[in-house]
């Protein structure tokens, strides 16, 4: 009999059937994914650092540093002086899992490098730390102690490090080498501004090793030899330098200023042969530095409103623009007034006619303003310009900043009457011995030059690159330049200028006592700034010079200290330079000389209580 089939009947959900195999191929899904992310993220992103792993075990890759360029000044004559130089200094290092006397390490460490006991146990007992600096650039004497002790787990290891062999000089002209985000590079000064030429280029040596680290012989060796740093040669004369920062130092403290600096330039070329600011630093101790405004070269980063030492500038407009010559007069009537302000004469006296070249003698406020409006707004504005005010003079110096005559935009009348006796307006130090010297060179405005050559050292060659002078653009005419010059020996001669003279020359030059903005923005403080700005021989001008003293207290006016100090300066830079007289020296006119030169400090007290108008040039009463 034929059996039947059993049928079995299935009470299964088909819908639920499906999602389990769609849950089922969402897994394989997501794990296939996950599996070629990461074989994508192995193979593709991290394909670089798995194959740079795999090369340190076979290849040896070791940088060669480049040597950072020196930096030379000249002797007056051609000899070279450096004055930055790269020398190999040692620096202490422990290591301290292989440091076996912990208590030793430390008493001797902190005895002979002179270091605090805590500090160095801090460092000497860190774990798990493979090695620590103790102190860095230690002396050759502490470097003998640390050797002679043979202290297991200690360590010298030699640096090259920037040295300055003349200390302070220049130092804020050089700039130094520090720390910057864990690098070493150049900051302010020149270091700052050629960090890249003096630094150079890195190169490296690339060869295969076998499995225990040598060399393998018969591989390939790529070696990129390093490309040193250019050295430099400034302009600056070490003579000069030296006693420039010797001279400002004295004055300075002589005349109970807070600060002050001095410009020395070749009004011919542009080439600063002496630039210094005070107070200074030394560089081999700019870490000890606790004010890093004096880091400042204040000679081109510092900005100030000028007073009287401005006029000349003013003069000269009019004079170039054919309007007036240096016999040219007008009526002082001792003020002038101009919207709500009634502006007068420093010393508040009436001259009534009075020429060009007298206004700059008596430093008239008044005169200032005649010239000004004589040359019209417009015409001043742009010769203010051509001068290089308002901008930047180029100089190859880290943090120039480019003064301020921005006021004169804004087409004011004030503005401009203010402006031309040198308030309401700022500028710096080289702007200044810029402008003037375009002013009795003959009417170039030369680019202010610190560096007078470049020297390459690329790879096994040198190859050297004179820096030219050069010519940003004629101001004004050779005949008013030679007006010009005429006009402040007149100054020296019979103005406010006298005590800048010297017996058997004829000096040039303008002295201004410039009063301080008061820092609430209302009106000006008692502060004053005493400048004298000249040149000398007159005829044939070697170099030009200002001397700037911030708020000096030993006397009220320029004519009693900048003016002095220029004296002194001149004297020294025309024996230095053997400029000849050219004029008969009197006898009592160089003892008269020499006295000044050696005034005393009861001498400038007396001076100051006298309280008379001479050399009252810089005030400027508005009512």
């Amino acid at each position: 009999m034929p059996r039947k089939r059993k049928t079995v009947q299935n009470n299964e959900n088909p819908v639920k059937s499906n999602w389990r195999v769609s849950f089922l191929f969402l897994i394989v899904v997501v794990i296939a994914g996950v599996v070629m992310g990461r074989l994508y993220k192995l193979q593709i992103l991290e394909h670089d650092k798995f194959e740079a792993r795999a090369a340190d075990q076979y290849e040896f890759f070791e940088q060669l540093s480049a040597n950072r360029g020196n930096i030379y000044i000249r002797d007056g004559q051609d000899n070279l002086i450096p004055v930055a130089i790269n020398e190999d200094k040692a620096s202490v290092v422990v290591v301290p899992k292989n440091i076996r006397d912990t208590e030793g390490v430390i008493k001797t460490l902190a005895t002979a490098l002179e270091l605090d006991e805590k500090q160095v146990r801090k460092k000497v007992t860190k774990e798990n730390d493979y090695y620590e600096i103790i102190k860095r650039k230690i002396t050759q004497e502490q470097a003998d102690i640390i050797k002679s002790k043979n202290m297991a787990g200690v360590d010298l290891v030699m640096e090259s490090w920037r040295s300055y062999p003349e200390g302070q000089l220049a130092a804020q002209t050089i700039g130094f080498v520090g720390y910057k985000e864990n690098e070493r590079v150049g900051q302010y000064g020149i270091e700052g501004e050629f960090n890249d030429e003096l630094e150079g280029e890195s190169g490296y040596i690339r060869a295969e090793r076998d499995g225990t680290g040598r060399w393998i012989s018969l591989s390939q060796r790529i070696l990129e030899k390093p490309e040193n740093g250019a050295d430099l040669v400034l302009t600056l004369d070490q003579t000069a330098q030296y006693y420039v920062e010797s001279l400002l130092e004295e004055s300075v403290n002589k005349y109970g200023a807070s600060s002050g600096s001095i410009l020395v330039m070749e009004p011919d070329t542009g080439k600063v042969l002496a630039m210094a600011n005070y107070p200074t630093y030394n560089n081999n101790e700019f870490s000890k530095v606790e004010d890093i405004g004096v880091f400042q070269n204040n000679c081109v980063s510092s900005q100030y409103e000028p007073g009287s030492i401005f006029k000349p500038v003013t003069a000269s407009i009019p004079l170039n623009l054919g309007l007036v010559n240096p016999n040219t007069t007008y009526q002082d009537k001792g003020y002038y007034k101009v919207d709500e302000y009634t502006i007068k004469n420093s010393d508040e006296k009436v001259y009534g006619t009075v020429s060009l070249t007298e206004f700059l003698e008596l430093s008239l406020n008044t005169g200032a303003i005649w010239a000004m409006k004589t040359a019209g707004q417009a015409k001043f504005h742009q010769y203010l310009k051509d001068y290089g005010f308002g901008q930047k003079t180029g100089i190859e110096l880290e943090g120039e900043v480019k003064g301020d005559i921005r006021n004169l935009g804004y087409n004011r009348e004030v503005n401009f009457v203010t402006a031309a006796f040198g308030q309401g307006i700022s500028v710096t130090p080289i702007q200044l011995v810029t402008a003037f010297s375009a002013i009795v060179n003959g009417g170039e405005l030369m680019k202010p030059q610190i560096v007078e050559k470049v020297i390459y050292n690329h790879k096994d060659k040198e190859k050297e690159a004179v820096v030219d002078s050069e010519v940003i653009r004629r101001v004004i005419g050779e005949q008013s330049s030679k007006s010009m010059r005429s006009m402040l020996i007149s100054v020296v001669e019979n103005g406010w200028g006298k005590k800048a003279k010297v017996p058997g020359y004829l000096i040039g030059g303008k002295t201004g006592t410039a009063q301080i903005p008061a820092q609430d923005g209302n009106g000006y403080s008692d502060d004053t700034i005493h400048s004298f700005i000249g040149f000398a021989p007159a005829q044939d001008p070697k170099f030009v010079t200002l001397v700037k003293l911030d708020k000096v207290n030993a006397v009220r006016f320029a004519a009693d200290s900048s003016a002095l100090v220029t004296g002194k300066l001149n004297k020294f830079l025309l024996d230095h330079y053997h400029v000849f007289p050219t004029e008969e020296i009197d006898e009592k006119e160089m003892e008269k000389f020499n006295k000044l030169m050696e005034l005393k400090e009861e001498d400038l007290k007396r001076i100051k209580e006298q309280d008379s108008d001479e050399g009252a040039e810089g005030f400027v009463p508005i009512d």
